[in-house]
């Protein structure tokens, strides 16, 4: 039996298409995919979010020319889609889909540059973001963690660390990490890992950014941490910081990430009340302005059943439900 295509269009953001391409195979699907940028460089990143209007004849005769061989697919899956335009979409439906048209953000719509304009000529748009599908009417679909990843993590590891960061800056999160750390207990020791994505951002926040110098050099790296390196990272410490965007309220991919190890959340994100896994023993919110963790919260146990309540939010079922034809 011949497998139906899939033509997948996803940022590379710490190479999560990569996962997301494995278990599309893994459940039946010929993976083609594009990037959703024409280029990694910062400057386009910059081009594509602040001059859109001046992009868009670029990205459309880029993409159509990418495409032009590339045959018809039963099913079309748009992940952020920062680069594609509607006019693509619209070259794609009639030129290249069978099938549906998904979108799925997994940024809020005020970091998502053109996707209200995308979201009005695919078939269907899902958010990450509660406040979004609230108020755009988007059907609400939770980001996901990766079973795989865990494998071969070594559970009985020792604690290294009270509380471990691993992530991008973005926003106040460096002001945030040091107010947490300046407001912990005498003894408390942090694992902190800050990604800068390109090295004109890197010196950006070194001058203008206050809270810069607080951090010691082996705490900022322009390249990512490997993910396996990251959860050992996660599983050696007794609680992971998570500190979402001030203008968003979804749950980050670190919040299922963590969760799903049996770790400890520490997270500025109230949403998470919300959620059916919230439990106060294994979650702690903080205040971005005023951030404190009780002692107390270190030492309680974690339920051994607590990652049943992650299994709906595996990358399995986030695939299943964006491929639902």
């Amino acid at each position: 039996m011949e497998k139906k295509r899939i033509l997948l269009i996803s940022s590379d953001f710490f190479k999560y298409y990569e996962l997301i391409s494995k278990e599309l195979e893994n459940q039946g699907w010929d993976v083609t995919y594009m990037n959703d940028r024409p280029s990694a460089h910062p400057f386009m990143k910059i081009f594509i979010r602040k001059f859109r209007f001046l992009m868009t004849w670029y990205l459309d005769a880029f993409y159509m020319k990418k495409i032009k061989n590339a045959g018809v697919f039963d099913h079309v899956l748009i992940v952020k889609g920062e680069g594609i335009t509607p006019r693509l979409i619209q070259h794609i439906r009639q030129n290249h889909s069978r099938g549906k048209i998904f979108l799925y953000l997994w940024d809020g719509i005020n970091n998502s540059t053109g996707a209200l304009q995308n979201a009005a000529v695919v078939d269907q748009t899902f958010t990450f973001d509660p406040q979004d599908s609230e108020q755009y009417k988007f059907p609400l679909l939770p980001l996901f963690y990766v079973e795989s990843v865990n494998q071969g993590i070594d559970l009985t590891a020792a604690v290294q660390w009270d509380i471990s960061f691993v992530g991008s800056v973005h926003g106040d999160r460096l002001k945030v990490i040091n107010r947490m750390r300046k407001n912990s207990a005498a003894g408390t020791h942090f694992f902190i890992f800050v990604y800068f994505p390109s090295k004109l951002l890197f010196y950006f926040r070194k001058f203008l950014d206050s809270s810069f110098s607080s951090f010691a050099p082996d705490e900022l790296s322009l390249k990512t941490l490997p993910k396996q390196q990251a959860q050992a990272v996660f599983n050696s410490s007794r609680a992971v910081l998570d500190v979402h965007h001030m203008n968003q309220t979804g749950l980050t991919m670190r919040t299922l990430e963590v969760l799903s190890l049996g770790k400890k959340l520490v997270t500025t994100n109230q949403t998470i009340k919300k959620y059916p896994f919230y439990k106060e023993n294994c979650i702690w919110i903080i205040d971005r302005d005023h951030p404190h963790v009780d002692p107390a919260f270190f030492t309680s146990e974690v339920p051994g059943d607590y990652a049943v309540l992650l299994k709906p939010y595996e990358l399995a079922q986030w695939v299943k439900t964006l491929t639902k034809i």
